[in-house]
């Protein structure tokens, strides 16, 4: 046997450790992935229908949309974001068994320089990585289906977010709608969430540099226009990392604030409406774009262990298909081969061990523009911190 089949898995973890080994970019871009539509999920699932002052087209209509886009925000909560919490954890768990088979099949190549012609050796070796191919395709086969469901998910919710938008867009088409201070307001609004976005990246930034929990809330306006002293939810965000937490009173943010309030004072009543549900579609439009960045990421773990599971497989086959015929230098090539995979993998799981979302939870707290950082960390002991899945669903 002149080239071994691990060849073209050395080939996988080099490219791969080579890359997370340059950037960290798969950690930082899981991890702040997972955050960021965690955000988003929380704002959906904190929302609630508009309350609507004067009736506009096609509401009922709209009241179903939203509640099946809502549905589908909290399918992503119970059934992709639980099993992506646990998932690092589980192939965590199964490395060990990895780096078991490495040192024992290092092990039996060792005899087999010693005896090519062990016999028992051989049919040792084959099974056990028959075996051990087998149980890495159970676990790639689970990542398979949370790659399938999130698939499913980001399938789904883009053309939901597209229907509400849809409805929303009739709606502005009345005559009566005064659309220029909708534009104004859906910009005024999505520059703010956007200086939102920038600090929460800063926190989950400095969460995952030191290793620190993340707590997330959602963050609101104080209407004052027509629809009186309400509250209006703009999105989540990462609030706090350690001892550090977000600042709502900048400058910049105040600025817009008070932008935000001036145009809603400003609007009639049936105009105001409409923007309600604009400003609706937009935030699942929002969490559609996110969540398809997830499903990069898992594909790109994936692959890894999709190759280790074919290369023991074909290499248990390649050894049982010799019959015997391997010489001395045949099996120092497949101990070299073990040996190499064995310290590229070790390096890639060490990465993946850093993929873990246990730190991440949530806070009751809800918070408004404007907020000072102390006025943040007020709000936030108040509230009630718990598992993020717990807090997604509540």
């Amino acid at each position: 046997m002149k080239n071994s089949r691990f060849l073209s898995l050395n080939k996988v973890l080099n490219i791969t450790t080579r890359s997370l080994n340059s950037s960290d970019t798969l950690h930082n871009d899981y991890v702040s992935n997972y955050i960021k539509v965690c955000e988003y999920v929380a704002a959906v699932n904190k929302s609630s229908l508009p309350a609507l002052l004067v009736p506009v087209p096609h509401w009922d209509e709209y009241t179903k949309c939203l509640v099946d886009a809502k549905t589908a925000a909290l399918k992503w909560t119970n059934e992709v974001a639980a099993n992506l919490k646990a998932l690092p954890d589980d192939i965590i768990a199964e490395n060990g068994r990895v780096i078991s088979l490495f040192n024992d099949a290092i092990d039996k190549c060792d005899k087999l320089i010693k005896d090519p012609t062990d016999k028992y050796y051989q049919d040792k070796l084959a099974k056990d990585l028959e075996h051990s191919a087998d149980e890495i395709k159970g676990l790639c086969d689970e990542m398979k289906s949370v790659i399938d469901i999130l698939h499913s998910f980001n399938d789904t919710l883009p053309a939901q977010a597209k229907n509400l938008q849809r409805i929303a867009d009739l709606a502005m088409e009345d005559e009566k709608v005064d659309k220029a201070k909708i534009e104004e307001l859906k910009k005024l609004i999505s520059d703010a969430n956007n200086e939102v976005a920038s600090l929460s990246l800063a926190i989950v930034g400095l969460s995952i540099a030191i290793g620190a929990a993340v707590a997330i809330s959602i963050v609101a306006v104080a209407c004052a226009g027509p629809w009186g002293m309400v509250t209006w939810i703009f999105t989540g965000a990462a609030i706090a990392a350690a001892t550090t937490f977000i600042v709502l009173d900048g400058m910049k943010i105040t600025e817009l604030k008070q932008l935000i309030e001036a145009n809603q004072k400003s609007m009639d009543n049936y105009t105001a409406d409409v923007a309600a549900l604009q400003l609706t579609a937009q935030i699942f439009s929002d969490l559609a774009n996110q969540s398809k960045l997830i499903e990069d990421n898992m594909k790109y773990i994936l692959s890894a262990w999709t190759a280790l599971g074919v290369d023991l497989k074909a290499i248990g086959a390649e050894i049982n298909e010799a019959q015997g015929n391997f010489d001395k230098s045949a099996w120092e090539s497949v101990k070299a081969d073990f040996v190499s995979a064995s310290s590229l993998w070790n390096a890639f799981i060490e990465k993946v061990k850093v993929l873990s979302l246990d730190n991440i939870d949530g806070n009751t707290c809800q918070l408004k523009l404007g907020m000072s950082q102390d006025q943040v960390k007020a709000a936030m002991d108040k509230g009630t911190e718990m598992d993020i899945i717990k807090y997604l669903t509540a």
